[in-house]
């Protein structure tokens, strides 16, 4: 798949971050769309009572999950929350100021 696409390969240079990279978007999917079926099924299982970005490993979290949330740290590093009407913002807590 790292071959050039000349010699028959998919022409990825780095498999790596390429998973990472779907691991991000998956994660950000969770965010946006939270009335998906995905979403809410993996709310319903690991996260029932806070949001995706609160959510933790949990006892017993598939390796889905765990990957998930890998892809969630690596989106964490890029975002921050708007603030909106300041109703569910939290001052000291949420990343609202960029770096």
């Amino acid at each position: 798949m790292c071959l050039s696409k000349e010699n028959g390969g998919l022409d990825f240079r780095d498999l790596e971050c390429f998973n990472q990279a779907l691991l991000a978007k998956q994660a950000w999917r969770l965010i946006q769309e939270p009335d998906s079926l995905f979403a809410r099924v993996m709310k319903s299982k690991y996260y029932p009572d806070i949001e995706f970005m609160e959510a933790t490993l949990g006892p017993r979290p598939s390796y889905g999950w765990r990957s998930i949330l890998h892809g969630r740290d690596l989106l964490s590093q890029g975002i921050a929350k708007q603030i909106g009407n300041g109703e569910s913002f939290q001052v000291w807590t949420d990343s609202w100021i960029g770096r």
